[in-house]
């Protein structure tokens, strides 16, 4: 089964085009598994019924982004506007797709004015600021699976959190594991990682599914199989044909981190259902 992406439409579609090609062939793998695992919000339900109904052929995959397109354009028409001329953040879609509920807490502590902080978790978007180490030949550069252990370190972490006018540290604890989450990584210097293993209360390994890229205000793809071949898509020069680039095992990661002239800006990982 040959993966499919959706067509560009001139109205700046492309946000949607490279995330949705990912999630929806991610879904044709094992839809009744997940289906049951994405439903996590009223947004990506309404992707999964327009999902059912494509396999049914009761409707094109366009039809289905245009729906969504339209319903998260209703709800705020600022950050997924509909014009011509003004595109969509794909960070904000993923965000606002992988909205969850109870998934765990980030806590800061400030030593000075002893004020305690809990705020929820409430996406599986993480947003991996900037690193400022430094990689040449003789240093390993970091890696996703590095930040989030440093994310998750049960000691806390800096990432710019302030009070009283100092940097506070943070505990992010997470209540369960989840079998999906996704890394906004542009101007991050980070390198991706294959596979990445989470234990919370169950130990889950999660491959790299795709890589959304970011250049010259137009996202493009990369969508990974289950057996690890790699896809490009770009829907407005390829529509819904998907390229055949390679294998991921037979891959340099770090040449993943661009594609034809575009910046990874967003990976997403997956568990095996």
């Amino acid at each position: 089964m040959a993966p499919r992406g959706f067509i560009w439409h001139s109205t700046y579609s492309c946000a949607y085009d490279a995330l949705l090609t990912i999630i929806y062939n991610v879904w044709r793998e094992n839809p009744v598994k997940w289906s049951r695992e994405l439903q996590v919000n009223d947004s990506m339900t309404l992707l999964l019924n327009g999902f059912e109904e494509i396999q049914e052929g009761s409707r094109t995959m366009e039809s289905c982004r245009d729906d969504l397109r339209k319903a998260l354009n209703i709800m705020d028409c600022h950050r997924f506007p509909l014009r011509r001329g003004e595109g969509t953040s794909v960070a904000e879609l993923c965000n606002e797709l992988f909205k969850v509920q109870d998934l765990g807490t980030v806590t800061s502590d400030c030593h000075t004015c002893g004020s305690s902080k809990d705020v929820p978790i409430e996406t599986l978007l993480f947003n991996c600021y900037a690193q400022a180490e430094i990689h040449t030949n003789e240093t390993p550069r970091l890696t996703i699976k590095h930040w989030l252990s440093s994310y998750l370190a049960p000691s806390g972490v800096y990432h710019g959190v302030r009070c009283c006018g100092q940097n506070v540290q943070t505990i992010t604890a997470l209540r369960k594991t989840p079998c999906f989450f996704a890394f906004s990584i542009a101007h991050s210097n980070l390198a991706l990682t294959r596979s990445l293993t989470l234990t919370v209360n169950k130990k889950k390994r999660l491959t790299l599914r795709g890589i959304v890229y970011f250049g010259e205000f137009h996202f493009t793809c990369r969508f990974i199989t289950k057996s690890r071949d790699v896809y490009f898509n770009d829907g407005a020069q390829t529509g819904w044909q998907c390229i055949l680039e390679g294998n991921l095992e037979n891959m340099d990661i770090y040449s993943l981190l661009t594609c034809r002239g575009k910046s990874a800006s967003l990976a997403l990982y997956m568990q095996s259902l």
